[in-house]
Parts: structure tokens; C-alpha cells; sequence
């Protein structure tokens, strides 16, 4: 009931105060929509938005390409300290997950990708990120702002067909992120792997 009457509230303030001034330069109206497209089309058991866009070093790729694993979506920047001291626990987290159907792919928010770089490296993330840097007060890129992402860091979890399965805000519980993916990976190690009856019969 409290989701369709802020849904309610959400429609209208489109409707009516669309144009009234917002902050970073937006008007209400675009706010209040990326709102009301947060509550239909970012909650668990729907699909996650597709990403397609530039990693780090420039080079294309899109969410689809991990369909099939369960994918950890990790909005972060080396400028947000709850990000940084996330850093052990996502390493602990991939090689813990090596080999199996997962993957952890990041959405960073950094405006310096020169300067990045260099941190990626010296912290040794090895994990693939988009780049979605910009110039706006509260980091939020175009694809911060598509997942309706206002704190950092959030994370997403998306099983094996793209459906989100959890969403956490702000730094979570580790234990609490591990038991969720653990789970979320299990069950796609216990599916039978149809592609053994693909070949000729």
C-alpha cells in the first residue's frame, strides 16, 4: 500500500511541479521520475537495467555479458571512505568466488580517470568498472542515476538471469552481503547444466 501512495505522490508531483527547480541544475519533475522509475523497475525479482558503456581504460562492454553468473554490481568511488574501506572485503570476495558462476563488477564515480588508475593499481582492484564519472556535486553519473543511486557505496546483487536480488545502501554487513551471494551462487551451481545435451543427438 505505502509503494502505490508514493507512487501516487511520485506521478503527481510530475504532472504538476514538473519544472519547478531542483538541485544540480534538474528541475523536480526529472527527480521525482527517476524516483517513481526506482519503485517500478529497480525492486528484487525485476529485471536489472542493462549497462552498456566505457570501462576504466576506455574500453566498451555491457552488463549482458556476465548473464548467466551472478553478478555483484558495486557502486564506488576512491573518493567516498565507506567505498575505500570496502576495498579487502571485494578482494576477499573474488577470490573467494574464483571459478564459480560470479562475477563483481563495479560503476565508479571518480572524476580523474588519470589519477584512478593510479589507485586502482596501488590498491591492486582488479575488478572491471564503468566509468561514470561527472562533474556534479553528488557524484551520480548517468548510470548512478539509472539504478537510483544517491549513497555510496550500493550495491547490487543480480542473479544468473538478471533479475535483482538484493539491493544494499550504504557500507552493509559483510556477513550479511557474503550470505546473499553465497546463496545466490549455490543455486545456480545446483541448476543442471543444459548445455551437455546441445551437441548433436
Amino acid at each position: 500500500m505505502l509503494i502505490k501512495e508514493a507512487e501516487a505522490v511520485l506521478d503527481r508531483t510530475v504532472r504538476e511541479f514538473g519544472d519547478l527547480p531542483h538541485k544540480r541544475g534538474e528541475t523536480l519533475g526529472i527527480q521525482a521520475q527517476t524516483e517513481l522509475d526506482g519503485i517500478r523497475n529497480l525492486q528484487v525479482d525485476k529485471p536489472a537495467p542493462e549497462i552498456a558503456g566505457l570501462d576504466i581504460d576506455g574500453k566498451p562492454f555491457k552488463l549482458s555479458d556476465s548473464q548467466g553468473k551472478v553478478v555483484v554490481l558495486a557502486f564506488w568511488g576512491d573518493w567516498c571512505a565507506s567505498c575505500r574501506s570496502m576495498y579487502k572485503d571485494e578482494q576477499t570476495l573474488e577470490e573467494r568466488m574464483r571459478g564459480r558462476p560470479f562475477v563483481l563488477l563495479g560503476v565508479n564515480s571518480d572524476n580523474d580517470r588519470d589519477k584512478l588508475k593510479e589507485r586502482i593499481t596501488k590498491e591492486g582492484l582488479t575488478w572491471r568498472s564503468w566509468w561514470d564519472g561527472d562533474e556534479s556535486v553528488n557524484k551520480a553519473g548517468l548510470i548512478a542515476r539509472r539504478y537510483n543511486v544517491d549513497s555510496w557505496p550500493t550495491f547490487y546483487v543480480i542473479d544468473h538471469r538478471g533479475l535483482i536480488r538484493h539491493v544494499f545502501r550504504n557500507t552493509p554487513s559483510v556477513k550479511t552481503l557474503n550470505s546473499v551471494i553465497d546463496a545466490a551462487v549455490e543455486a545456480v551451481e545446483r541448476e543442471p547444466d543444459t548445455r551437455k545435451n546441445d551437441g548433436p543427438g
